[in-house]
């Protein structure tokens, strides 16, 4: 080896981080899965506030005189608002994904 030049320290070698796309499927995949416990979470909550199950709602739904009938407001109400919530965040940078996302 020549003289005046440094030499390397054996040590450990760090592990490469993964490639930017793999983190970009994460992040899909994360925020599709959050998306999906929302709404999850959004018909139960439906349920307790129409008072009836979702079967029985959209049951009445397509027999009902008027269209759209107040329970199936009631249980569709609390979905769209999580689902709207979530995306908002998606639009912020803000998401489960977008953590993964920037996560080094």
């Amino acid at each position: 080896m020549p003289r005046g030049l440094p030499q390397r320290a054996a040590g450990p070698v760090a592990p490469a981080a993964p490639p930017r796309d793999t983190r970009k499927v994460l992040a899909f995949a994360a925020d599709a899965v959050m998306i999906v416990v929302l709404v999850a979470a959004g018909v139960f909550l439906g349920e307790l506030l129409a008072g009836k199950s979702t079967r029985e709602v959209w049951a009445d739904a397509g027999s009902s005189v008027l269209f759209p009938p107040v329970d199936l407001l009631m249980w569709l109400s609390p979905p769209v608002l999580f689902v709207l919530v979530y995306t908002l965040l998606i639009s912020r940078g803000r998401s489960v994904g977008a953590r993964l996302r920037k996560t080094d």
